[in-house]
């Protein structure tokens, strides 16, 4: 039997606050979409808890779907579409990471380094009389539960990355990772398999 993983301290606190922050996200749904997209970008720099709460809240309403304890560090980037983004629970995204919405797809126990991306659009290079700036296509990116990118990683998709999964610094991944793997390089390959047991999956 797996044993019961620790809950981080990140989650009692979130736990703490929840009601509040479903209040606010509540509230927040009062106000017109548009305007809670440009309040977002404002709000990006906010340091300390009262910044992850207010960038929680916000993505909340914004996002397609959106977990619990959700930690967005100051200058993390978002583009794209967010109401086709999907983000599990006990996700932490830090400073400077950008992350494209669309067609995104984010496990649970996700962690994004520093300088990280998660690029999900491609542009098109071949099609006759298109200019390249004008030809984008959607190329999705899903993540699986208990990952860790690694700082200055880039994800360019259309992958899927498994579960159990360490994505090293710097490592440009373009290709499918499967689970309990550790992978990189330019491009990424695997470079170790995960044989230790990942804890069952905590409640979201």
């Amino acid at each position: 039997m797996n044993p019961t993983p620790k809950r981080h301290k990140g989650e009692k606190a979130f736990r703490a606050v929840k009601p509040l922050l479903t209040l606010c996200v509540y509230l927040l749904r009062i106000v017109p979409r548009f305007l809670t997209e440009g309040l977002f970008g404002w709000i990006r720099g906010v340091p300390g808890y009262a910044g992850i709460a207010l960038r929680y809240v916000f993505l909340k309403r914004l996002a397609g779907n959106a977990g619990d304890n959700i930690a967005i560090m100051p200058n993390v980037y978002f583009i794209g579409d967010f109401s086709d983004a999907r983000f599990g629970s006990h996700i932490s995204l830090w400073n400077n990471t950008w992350i494209d919405c669309d067609g995104l797809r984010m496990g649970n126990h996700v962690m994004l380094s520093h300088n990280a991306s998660i690029i999900s659009g491609t542009h098109l290079y071949d099609e006759e009389g298109v200019m390249m700036r004008d030809s984008v296509r959607h190329a999705p990116v899903t993540i699986g539960d208990n990952v860790w990118i690694g700082a200055g990683a880039r994800i360019i998709g259309p992958v899927t990355i498994g579960n159990n999964v360490v994505i090293a610094a710097n490592a440009v991944v373009n290709k499918d990772v499967e689970s309990n793997t550790i992978v990189g390089g330019v491009p990424a390959k695997v470079l170790k398999k995960i044989t230790v047991n990942c804890p069952a999956e905590q409640g979201a």
